[in-house]
């Protein structure tokens, strides 16, 4: 499994180098998402994570280029119980720079409340 289809770096993914059509060739490419109910598994706070999940179908429905991973998920359930209000663990592990207008966007979408 790889995060690219070996064509090389992405705005995402900058560290990865292409393959050639030969070896490419030898590969079979199947799309895969995130397993939403390992990642809620995964997680100690399962409201929490529902609003991982809403904010990364919102980024992908907004066609964003923007990562909301499980990691999200699963290092915020453990910032929150540490004593971290939500809003401040959504900067640390989902914004991550991204611009106030797309998280605007997001929780608009997402119906989310900070």
């Amino acid at each position: 499994a790889a995060n690219t289809i070996g064509l090389g770096a992405t705005r995402e993914f900058v560290g990865r180098n292409p393959l050639d059509e030969a070896s490419r060739d030898r590969f079979c490419f199947m799309e895969m998402n995130y397993d939403e109910k390992l990642e809620r598994h995964l997680s100690a706070n399962i409201d929490w994570t529902n609003k991982v999940i809403r904010a990364r179908k919102a980024a992908l429905d907004l066609d964003l280029r923007h990562i909301i991973s499980p990691r999200a998920s699963i290092k915020g359930a453990v910032l929150i119980e540490a004593g971290f209000s939500e809003s401040k663990v959504f900067d640390m592990v989902v914004w991550k720079g991204l611009g106030i207008d797309d998280r605007n966007a997001i929780m608009k979408r997402a119906g989310l409340d900070l």
